[in-house]
């Protein structure tokens, strides 16, 4: 009995630690399990939830904020979380959202079983969602103490990942356009690019996290 408890205390820890994790990303991603009901949402996930544009969750139920939707969404996720005798098999989606927003892309991936992610004794899935407007940013926090970037690189790097450009950053930063030119070009030189597109897509491939860490997972 001793050896069993030690076991499945094991395996919690591990499926906590998992979980944990996905709370650093800054994509939303949730966990769904054999009910196709959400198990976990990260705090990403649990921000997009709570926001209702797109995708929202109702009793731990996933739903379509759009109701035309509703069957594409739950063919998806029946894909990914089969009824018995079933193969499980990953599928993606593209959702538009009711404010008119970029569209969500969503890729549901089933989990396997022992690998940490998965629910012990029933089929699981997880839901990775690709949102530009959560995805937009990083912290400038983060950007100083991962290449030792002044605030001001910091700041310009966050916004030209946002999709500004140097004119109009340097408009509503007070700064002259010189001056911000002069700022991308140290922030190149410290983060190894060349070019402007170069730094934005490195900049794109951090991993991150939400600015807010204190949202509840429903």
């Amino acid at each position: 009995a001793a050896a069993v408890l030690r076991r499945l205390d094991g395996v919690d820890l591990m499926q906590r630690a998992a979980w944990a994790s996905l709370d650093a990303l800054r994509h939303p991603v949730l966990v769904l399990d054999g009910d196709r009901r959400v198990a976990h949402a990260n705090l990403a996930g649990a921000a997009l939830l709570a926001a209702g544009d797109g995708l929202a969750c109702a009793k731990r139920e996933l739903r379509a904020s759009a109701p035309s939707h509703a069957g594409r969404l739950g063919a998806l996720i029946g894909r990914a979380v089969p009824r018995a005798g079933e193969v499980p098999r990953a599928g993606a989606l593209h959702l538009p959202r009711p404010s008119g927003g970029p569209h969500l892309a969503l890729v549901a991936m089933p989990l396997q079983a022992g690998t940490g992610w998965d629910l012990p004794g029933a089929p699981a899935a997880l839901l990775c969602v690709g949102d530009p407007a959560a995805a937009a940013r990083l912290p400038p926090a983060m950007l100083a103490e991962l290449f030792g970037l002044t605030g001001a690189e910091a700041a310009l790097a966050s916004d030209l990942l946002g999709g500004g450009d140097l004119r109009g950053i340097a408009t509503c930063s007070g700064r002259s356009l010189a001056t911000v030119r002069t700022h991308l070009a140290r922030l190149m030189a410290k983060t190894g690019t060349a070019r402007q597109a170069e730094l934005t897509r490195m900049l794109a491939g951090l991993p991150g996290w939400p600015e807010d860490r204190h949202l509840t997972p429903p």
